[in-house]
């Protein structure tokens, strides 16, 4: 395997369960077709990780649907109760990927070397 292959990458969950009720929680395909997942929190130390340009996972984990894209832009979308920073996740180049399971934190999203 290449030394270069294996780099940081964020991973969103699609599962309608992780987001709260109070937001309308989209769906797979939605978060692909519009190339940005809403609202996700993601912790300080892994926001230290990812950057512009790195990999962002999508996966269903319901339906065992994936899709790989790269990171475009990060934007500020408010905290969640225990104050962690939550962030609408553009990115672009999102192709469909052969469904493999990927570790989650509880909130729905985490870091990965692929």
């Amino acid at each position: 395997m290449n030394r270069l292959s294996q780099k940081a990458a964020l991973v969103l969950s699609a599962a309608r369960d992780k987001v709260s009720t109070a937001n309308a929680a989209p769906s797979f395909e939605q978060i692909v077709a519009t190339g940005i997942g809403p609202t996700y929190a993601i912790s300080d130390s892994d926001r230290r990780k990812i950057s512009i340009g790195c990999r962002v996972v999508i996966i269903d984990k319901q339906k065992r649907k994936r899709a790989e894209a790269t990171v475009d832009r990060f934007v500020l979308a408010g905290k969640t109760e225990t104050g962690m920073q939550r962030y609408d996740v553009h990115f672009k180049d999102v192709q469909e990927a052969t469904y493999s399971d990927e570790r989650l934190e509880r909130w729905g999203t985490s870091v990965v070397d692929l």
